[in-house]
């Protein structure tokens, strides 16, 4: 059975009103497509399988199978320390509101804890062949799919016990709904998916296409997607009800990650060298042509942008999410696995044949951030809320094509997106939705209950802008008030 690496991003001063209308103009339209450089590449271990990245403390965590080694790559200056583990080093997964770092490897019967603090590495007994591990943040709870046991071990974070929960043959890949607290868990001899409810451990099965191997979640619309390797399909699971669809892709699809910010499924296709990208609101598909046998693929909510790691082409694909265009850029051989640091824009590529990680750049928000000293091409919304009861939207237009850069100025730091316009269309963006997205992908883990922002906008020439925010909440001393918010604009 072919294994592929399947990876696995929330005060108010109140006044009546509805809408505010901000006008200013900016400078030339800055491509896109040409804000991405590789920077360095970074020696490390053996067999490099697989990267992931703490964007909190801005560390790079790499799997190296034959070396049983984890390098740890500091972010600021790209220097690396080796971290000893279990032989077969082959996946990871952070915990990054408790900076540990959970360790599969493969030909060991144990999982590797890593203390992000000091690099300490534990040992935790768990089932044959661990093959895949997930975390879910806000249970504290790490799950560990055995392959040859074809069980899962579940671990307590808080003190490393452990439970074993049976699943299907050859289960392979594993995705979390922390929304939800369920658990999928993809079973290739079996051609189902396991869910494990994670409040009690009990599990129900759920038949999907012929050889499942990668599952990715969308927390925002609760639905599961899952790649079948055999069939050359995706099977969506509506996480409600479980009940499925059907949808087809390339030849063996092998990786599979999801956009919530834009409702996208982007799905890695092996033997036909293309990507299929879903639409999850109406489930159609478009056939976006990579390099040869492409083998991960990792997602930037904040530029929407998609990176795709082609293993036989050495190369990278770069999609632009909002026209599907696409680019590419070399790596080093074998690109194999593919993450993305939100908060710094960095992405980084394991060569799985090349013994190092290529890191690349996309300086496309700092290329719209310059100033060029004219404060008509700026405009602020000072005050915002996505509490419970509060409704905020930012609605913006263009006269021309561009690329403007958002930047959300929240209670827990600021977190930036580029966005796309088409010349004479409206954009509206639902702040609800899209901002805690944000934050989670730049590891924030904000209270629901208490998410604040003002608004900067940049363009590259002249924008429409309205910030308008309803509401239906108790109010203090006032009570219930519904109605709208009105602000004055300032050009900052």
């Amino acid at each position: 059975m072919p294994v592929f690496r399947s990876r696995v991003a929330r005060k108010l001063a109140l006044a009546v009103g509805v809408l505010l209308i901000a006008l200013f103009v900016t400078a030339p339209v800055i491509e896109q497509a040409e804000a991405l450089t590789n920077e360095e590449r970074i020696p490390v271990g053996s067999l490099p399988y697989a990267v992931d990245v703490n964007p909190v403390t801005n560390k790079i965590y790499v799997a190296n199978y034959a070396s049983g080694s984890v390098s740890v790559i500091d972010g600021n200056n790209n220097s690396t320390t080796p971290v000893t583990v279990g032989t077969g080093a082959r996946d990871i997964a952070i915990n990054k509101v408790t900076n540990k770092i959970y360790v599969a490897n493969f030909t060991s019967p144990f999982i590797s804890v890593i203390d992000g603090v000091n690099n300490s590495a534990t040992p935790v007994t768990v089932g044959s062949n661990p093959v895949a591990v997930a975390v879910n943040e806000v249970t504290n709870k790490i799950y560990v799919v055995n392959n040859a046991s074809n069980n899962v071990t579940v671990i307590d974070g808080s003190n490393n016990s452990t439970t074993t929960v049976a699943v299907g043959p050859a289960p392979g890949a594993i995705a979390v709904n922390q929304t939800t607290n369920k658990i999928y868990v993809t079973n290739y001899s079996s051609n189902n998916v396991t869910v494990i409810d994670g409040s009690n451990n009990s599990t129900t099965p759920v038949a999907v296409g012929t050889g499942p191997t990668a599952v990715a979640v969308n927390e925002a619309t609760n639905k599961i997607y899952v790649a079948n390797q055999v069939a050359s399909s995706v099977t969506r699971i509506n996480g409600t009800d479980n009940s499925t669809t059907p949808i087809a892709s390339g030849t063996q699809p092998t990786s599979v990650a999801v956009n919530e910010a834009t409702n996208k499924i982007y799905v890695a296709n092996f033997a036909s060298s293309n990507v299929t990208v879903i639409n999850g609101t109406d489930n159609s598909t478009t056939p976006i042509a990579a390099g040869t046998q492409p083998s991960s693929v990792a997602v930037n909510e904040a530029t929407n942008k998609i990176y795709v790691a082609n293993y036989g082409s050495g190369n990278i694909t770069v999609i632009e999410g909002t026209n599907n265009s696409s680019t590419s850029v070399a790596a080093g051989g074998g690109p194999f696995d593919a993450a993305v640091n939100q908060a710094t824009n960095k992405i980084y590529v394991a060569n799985r044949l090349a013994a190092d990680v290529s890191q690349f750049t996309d300086s496309t928000l700092d290329d719209l951030a310059s100033d060029v000293g004219d404060p008509s091409r700026r405009g602020v919304c000072a005050e915002g809320t996505i509490r419970p009861g509060f409704q905020m939207y930012l609605t913006i237009s263009s006269d021309v094509d561009q690329t403007i850069r958002i930047d959300y100025l929240t209670n827990y730091g600021r977190v930036s997106k580029a966005q796309a316009l088409t010349g004479g269309v409206r954009y509206t963006e639902n702040v609800n939705g899209i901002l805690p997205v944000l934050l989670g992908g730049v590891g924030i883990v904000p209270d629901p209950n208490a998410i604040d922002t003002s608004v900067k906008i940049t363009g590259s020439e002249r924008v429409y802008l309205a910030c308008p925010l309803y509401f239906n909440a108790s109010i203090g001393a006032a009570g219930g008030v519904n109605g709208g918010h009105v602000q004055d604009s300032t050009r900052g």
